[in-house]
């Protein structure tokens, strides 16, 4: 897989602003990077560059988690301000 298909994808990712779609998309951009790394021809910049890719969608993989057990709590029970 070419280094744009993974940008495509991390893109879709980041860009995504229906948190009940983002999991899906962060695992599609994990999913191709982990294929990627298997082909075992990534030169080092382009290793380094994947490396703040995957803590980036981890980050973005925090960022839905609280967004999904909010939404799991009864109306009565949610915050409201």
């Amino acid at each position: 897989m070419r280094t744009y298909d993974l940008m495509k994808l991390y893109e879709a990712a980041v860009l995504e602003t229906d948190f009940t779609k983002r999991p899906e998309r962060v695992a599609k951009a994990q999913e191709a990077i982990r294929r990627r790394l298997t082909e075992g021809t990534a030169d080092p910049a382009e290793l380094a560059a994947i490396d703040k890719t995957l803590a980036a969608l981890a980050i973005l993989e925090a960022e839905v988690l609280p967004k999904k057990r909010y939404d799991s709590l009864p109306v009565e029970e949610r915050e409201t301000d």
